[in-house]
């Protein structure tokens, strides 16, 4: 049935081409693969021209239409190799759910561009990238998908090893991409004497100052930050053999804004509960299941505890002993920008032990070791050109500026403002011609406090002018402003920002022509701006 209806639409399709071509009616263009099209004509094609894109063109098959899965990417281990006399670290990854993924999606395919020498590459390309999208390793000769579960790239040892990686699954076939969620390489192990609260993602308590709430690590670990606030979804890690050992079975996440309330210590003087939130966020985890030989996803939401019809208090289980966790040590996910939005601001976060069903069952834990104070940013920066003048008068997007001078500026007024003061950077560049770029100005938080500046707060521009200048060539330029917050999720930076506008600009040399242009230009192949 299916194939009797690609046929009449077929049909339909041709003889509504031939109505158009004979009524003297023609489209600007015409589709011949899913992704190209016949150019823009201002001289009737024939009918030959019409015909040949649906005579010869390959059909959207319905492999083409079916959509697969995210792939579920795990890290599975390290081991070290020489080779050349250079030591590497070998890291090994596993996409989870692999047989989402029919060994039709790796066929050998001579008709798609080569691998190298390889004429004969698969379909569908595995390919490794870091938390900056710098592109690590791939594989283009898999030909079946339980092949994912083999997935490596290699590091020289004495190099800095990625906080984070994914894997893009690229269907080269179908022009369809597939990107796992980021994965942590770091293995994340807690001190049998470590805190009950123990971190957030890659980064311990102890390098989160505990009167601001921000995180400095340094150039050494995984994700190399100053002076950051947290938001997004957050993963604390915590000490469940500590938990298991106070005799600890449930436990509830309380949070207190400590910039609207005392948040007194817990049970001590000036301790008042309805100043608390409880997070009410599933937990996320895998279990290893031997006898499927994967990971099995477990999301556990919290049970209610108590309710006198205004304060409601939920709590979690403590994750089984027996069994084999993907995140060892995970104690709960905060949702920060989830159900409940959780405004910028100071927080302190508490667990609340208990060993039995309800709140006279409370165990209690000393507040230093239970207890963690965290600065939540969830507002993004304030990014953008707002105005673009030459010598004084303004210019509109798309315009034409035609300069007096080579050396001339054009002014860009500008914003880049952090509106809780956390701005990481900022840069405005243009990008014109063939991959070409024009660096105009570039502001960091380093370079702020390198300067004498004091931290941690850094809120950047507002409504300010920059000039730039140094035109290379006569070209349409996008002009850019893009920048970050320092605003993390413990694993990587969360906040991004770009801003652009276009004009071309018409540099004097290139306008200088003292013989006529038409014999001149006969036959001259033009570059990427025209010259």
């Amino acid at each position: 049935m299916k194939k009797l209806r690609h046929k009449i639409q077929y049909s339909i399709a041709l003889a509504g081409l031939l109505l158009l071509y004979n009524s003297s009616i023609y489209a600007l263009s015409i589709v011949q693969t899913p992704f190209n099209k016949i150019p823009i004509t201002a001289v009737k094609p024939s009918l030959q021209d019409i015909l040949k894109p649906i005579l010869i063109a390959t059909p959207i098959t319905s492999s083409c239409s079916k959509i697969y899965p995210a792939p579920e990417l795990f890290y599975t281990g390290k081991s070290e190799g020489t080779v050349g006399g250079v030591d590497y670290i070998y890291y090994s990854l596993a996409i989870n759910n692999k047989e989402a993924y029919p060994d039709s999606l790796f066929a050998a395919s001579s008709s798609l561009p080569p691998c190298g020498l390889n004429t004969s590459a698969s379909r569908t390309w595995a390919q490794i990238y870091d938390q900056n999208e710098n592109y690590l390793y791939g594989f283009c000769a898999l030909s079946s998908g339980s092949q994912l579960d083999g997935l490596w790239f290699a590091q020289k040892k004495t190099d800095p090893a990625p906080g984070m990686v994914h894997v893009i699954l690229k269907d080269r076939l179908c022009n369809k991409e597939y990107k796992s969620a980021p994965v942590s390489l770091v293995d994340v192990s807690v001190a049998s004497d470590a805190p009950v609260i123990e971190g957030i993602g890659l980064v311990p308590k102890t390098f989160i100052n505990q009167t601001n709430g921000l995180a400095t690590t340094g150039a050494g670990h995984p994700i190399n930050v100053k002076d950051a606030p947290f938001g997004n979804s957050l993963r604390f890690i915590g000490n469940l053999d500590r938990l298991r050992g106070l005799g600890i079975t449930r436990y509830a996440i309380g949070y207190c804004d400590m910039e609207s309330y005392a948040c007194g210590p817990l049970f001590g003087t000036g301790f008042n509960l309805t100043e608390w939130k409880f997070v009410d966020d599933v937990r996320t985890n895998y279990f290893w299941n031997a006898t499927l030989g994967k990971y099995v996803l477990q999301q556990e939401s919290p049970t209610e505890i108590f309710n006198d019809g205004t304060n409601i208090y939920k709590t979690y289980p403590v994750p089984s002993a027996s069994l084999n966790w993907y995140f060892d040590n995970l104690l709960f996910d905060w949702a920060t920008q989830g159900t409940v939005k959780v405004p910028s601001g100071l927080y302190k976060m508490h667990l609340f032990g208990f060993n039995g069903p309800t709140l006279a069952n409370i165990i209690s834990v000393s507040p230093s070791d239970s207890t963690m104070v965290v600065r939540v940013d969830n507002t993004p920066p304030n990014i953008s050109i707002n105005s673009i003048s030459y010598k004084g008068s303004p210019v509109s997007s798309c315009s034409i500026v035609n300069l007096d001078n080579a050396a001339d500026s054009i002014e860009f007024n500008i914003t880049a403002n952090d509106p809780d003061g956390y701005l990481l950077n900022y840069n405005v560049r243009g990008e014109y011609g063939d991959n070409q770029t024009l660096s105009c100005v570039a502001k960091d938080y380093a370079s702020y406090l390198a300067a004498g500046s004091a931290g941690p707060k850094w809120s950047g521009v507002s409504a300010t002018n920059q000039s730039c200048s140094g035109f290379p060539q006569s070209c349409a330029y996008s002009y850019h402003i893009s920048g970050w917050d320092r605003a993390i999720d413990g694993y990587q930076n969360i906040h991004y920002v770009d801003y652009f506008k276009t004009l071309t600009i018409q540099v004097p040399s290139r306008l200088i022509l003292t013989t006529p242009t038409i014999p001149l230009l006969i036959g001259k192949k033009l570059d990427a701006c025209g010259k």
